[in-house]
Order: structure tokens, then sequence, then C-alpha cells
């Protein structure tokens, strides 16, 4: 698929209205959870966390309560709530505009009745239905006379580009066909590609997958919610993210409301941050939690931290002052990005020429607030990349001084020594260049000079966090750019 479609299905997988949409779940007394609520704002909403937080868990209880008789689940998902009490929000949209709601309950192992609501609701569980699917298949020896008794659903042109772009290899046919197996529909697939034909009993699991989430998709009706747990499991990134693609056409074109479950960054490329819920456990206390930006998402994956820019400032007390500044704010850019003194606003300047290398690396200078004034729009128009400023219109080293020259009691407080000590050895440095104020107050107090910085900046923000604030703002902005 061309990328300007796909990014258009991705724009109508969040602006639609859904037939049918689950806005919420409410939990007591859930296994290994306790109470609590969770919301979805899908089209496609994804469940994120290691291993072991949860995720299917709170699948099961969804998949409980808003299963149908036709939904094909198990009895672990059952087994998993325990004396679970669930409840859940269907909005139902009728006509163009109008929406209902409706209530499901789950209690004592029971779904309460209700109003009938005519909705589909399709759960997948992909690392138990591969295999089962194979081995059935594998044993079975009366295949041949079951595929001739029914016609084939027959992949066109563009159905197979599709399917060719999802695994990563050309196919010239696939054939579908849906089998009842003891009551129970299941689909059998055929391929071929490069000369060679075979079925379902012959594929990876990754090839596998794909077919049967394209077979749900292609099969289920309008006003349908359809859950996935882990529809990245044996696939590679590349098809992790070609599946997705496919699955927001689907959930476009066809008002299916998607919930997924995942631990992998892959999957989550091209849902919208705030729509995914993040799940984290420290001991039986489980959290779920929405953010900005999705780094956060990658650092709770356990994915490698890798920068992506470079923000360059004038000096090493510039430097520890922008990342205790930034970090005070907006801690995951203090990750995101690598802080780096070049020794002068003239060498920022320099850098700030640097050709712009689409999709490589981002960068930013920052420059002492005193070169507010004379960096100006004129010499800026030189500037590839982006550039901003310290707080105040002072070099850091003179805010920090002033700071603790203004607070000796919290500068005493904060470094655990004598107020009248502390006094002292500032008396002594009275009438020092503040940048030489700042080394000599480290020499004199014996501690590590990240440290003082770190007290320094503490004293500076009791009295000027909304100018702090305000400067890192602008910041932002610039980073926008």
């Amino acid at each position: 698929m061309r990328t300007a479609t796909i990014l258009d299905y991705w724009r109508k997988t969040y602006k639609r209205k859904y037939q049918i949409k689950v806005s919420d779940m409410e939990y007591v007394n859930l296994r290994g959870f306790g109470n609590g609520k969770i919301e979805f704002n899908g089209g496609i909403t994804a469940i994120c966390g290691a291993n072991g937080v949860g995720k299917t868990t709170l699948l099961n209880a969804l998949v409980e309560l808003t299963k149908t008789d036709e939904t094909i689940s198990s009895n672990i998902s059952a087994l998993k709530l325990g004396a679970a009490t669930l409840s859940a929000t269907l909005n139902i949209l009728q006509g163009k505009e109008d929406e209902i709601q409706k209530t499901l309950m789950y209690e004592c192992g029971q779904v309460s009745e209700s109003d009938e609501i005519d909705y589909e609701m399709v759960w997948l569980d992909l690392s138990a239905q591969g295999p089962l699917m194979v081995a059935r298949f594998s044993e079975m020896t009366n295949l041949e006379e079951l595929l001739n008794s029914v016609e084939p659903i027959i992949f066109d042109k563009n159905e197979l580009t599709e399917l060719s772009f999802i695994v990563g290899k050309e196919y010239d046919n696939c054939y579908m066909y849906e089998l009842e197996l003891v009551d129970e529909e299941v689909p059998y697939f055929v391929v071929e590609t490069g000369g060679v034909k075979y079925g379902t009993e012959l594929m990876g699991l990754g090839e596998l997958s794909i077919l049967y989430i394209l077979w749900n998709m292609k099969r289920i009706s309008e006003k349908s919610i359809m859950v996935i747990d882990e529809p990245e499991t044996y696939l590679a990134h590349r098809s992790q993210i070609g599946i997705l693609d496919v699955m927001a056409r689907y959930s476009s074109e066809k008002s299916i409301w998607m919930i997924i479950s995942t631990h992998s960054f892959g999957m989550l490329s091209r849902i919208p941050p705030d729509h995914i819920k993040l799940l984290t456990r420290v001991g039986s206390d489980v959290r779920i939690t929405t953010h900005s930006d999705d780094f956060i998402y990658l650092n709770a994956l356990g994915m490698p931290k890798q920068k992506t820019g470079v923000i360059f400032v004038e000096d090493r007390v510039a430097r520890e002052f922008t990342r205790l500044w930034i970090g005070r704010f907006a801690p995951h850019l203090v990750q995101q990005y690598l802080i780096k003194d070049v020794g002068s606003a003239s060498e920022i300047v320099s850098t700030l020429k640097f050709p712009i290398l689409e999709g490589w690396i981002s960068i930013i200078g920052v420059f002492d607030g005193d070169q507010r004034n004379k960096i100006t729009d004129k010499n800026k128009t030189g500037h590839n990349w982006p550039c901003s400023f310290l707080p105040s219109n002072k070099p850091p080293e003179k805010i920090l001084k002033d700071a603790a020259r203004g607070n000796i009691t919290a500068l005493a407080t904060m470094l655990q020594k004598n107020i009248d000590e502390t006094h002292i050895i500032l008396g002594n440095l009275e009438g020092k260049d503040h940048h030489d104020w700042i080394i000599e107050l480290h020499k004199e107090l014996g501690i590590g000079f990240d440290a003082l910085m770190k007290v320094l900046f503490e004293i500076y923000v009791i009295n000027n966090e909304p100018e702090a604030k305000e400067a890192f703002d602008e910041l932002l902005e610039a980073m926008k750019k």
C-alpha cells in the first residue's frame, strides 16, 4: 500500500463515528488487579506493558463481558477472573448522530441479562489458535473431501498485493475455505507463491497468523468489536507494521472497534499516544496510565534508549543547568536528547548551520539567557536548525549565584551544613566573577560539581519557577519546528 493511502486510513480510524464502542470497563476484586477502571478511546486502543503485568487478564475480563453467542472463547477466560465483578459501558450509534448507552454487568460468573444489543464480537488469541489449526489439519484424514465440498474465497489482485505487503513476499494466489467443524466455522488457507502451493498445515505460524487476522476482518460485520491478544505473535517487525496498517483500513471502512494488547513497540508505532494504555506492576500494585509521549511507552517496554536529538549549549554549567531544567518539566526529554556543550555561543551558531538530514537526528541550540538580545531574527536566518534560550536574561552562573546569595538558609539546609559555615564560605567568595564563583564554591564545599548544580538549581526554582516554565515552553515550541 502507498504511504499516503495508509496515513489516510489512520486519519479516518480516529475521526469516524463507530456504530458500537466500549467506552470503559470497571472491575472489582479482579484477580491480580483489585479494583479499578480502564477507558478505551479507539478506533484502535492498545493495552501495552511488559510480560506478566496483566494485559491478558484485562482482555479476558472484557471478552467475558462483551462476548456474544458466536464469540469463540475458552473456559480459561472465566477462570482468570475469579470472583470479580465487572461492568462495561457500550455506546451505540443510532442514526447518524444520536448515541445511547448500555451497561453490561458480570457478577458471580454470569453476564446479567440486559436489553438485546445487536453487535458482533470477535476474540483472537493467536498464540493458541495458530498452533491449534496446524495440529488439527495435520491430523485430518478427510481434508481433501472437506475442501471439495465448499467454494473457496479467492483473493483478488488488490488483496494479494495487500497480503504480499504484510508478509513481505509475492503471492500468486490465495484461497480461503470456510469449513464447518464440530459446530464451529474454521478457515483453511491455501497459497501459491514462487511456483509452490501449500496449505495451513505446512505454513509458518507468522504467515498463518496474518491470514487468520485477515479472514476475521474480511468476514466481520459492521457494528462490531474485535479484541486481539498480542497480534505481533510470531510476526517480524515489518509484518507487525503491515498488519497494523491493514487493521486500520478495516477499522475505518467497517466500523470495527478494536482493542489489542501488546508488548511490541512496533505495534504502537501508528497508534496515537493518548490511545495507548500502559500497564505497570510493582508487587501487587498495578496501574493503568496514558501518556502524551511515546518515548515513555518505549522505556516501559524495555526498548533500547536511543537518542533522537542533540541539544547544544555553551559550557559545562549550561549543560548541567539544561539537564536539570528539562528534567524538572519533562523528564522523558532528558532521555531522548544528548546535551552537549560546545564552548561558546558562536560555536552553537556554527552548529545550527549543519545541513538538515531527514529522518536522521534533530538538533537544537540553547543559548544562555544573556544572548537573547544578541541572537536576533536577522542573524537567525542562517540557521538550518531551531534555537531557544535558558531562563532569564542572564547567564546561568549569574542566576544561580544570585539565588544562592538570596537564600542562604535554603542553601545550608540542602547542603546539610551549618548556616554560619555556609555564610563564611559565601563571604569569602564575594566579588568573584560569576563564572569563577561557581567553580570556587564547588572547591570550598568539597562536593561533586553535579551535586552542587542540583542544589543551586533547586534553590533557583523556589522563587523563579514561573520564569523557568515560560522559558521551557519556548524551548518546546522551538523543538516543534
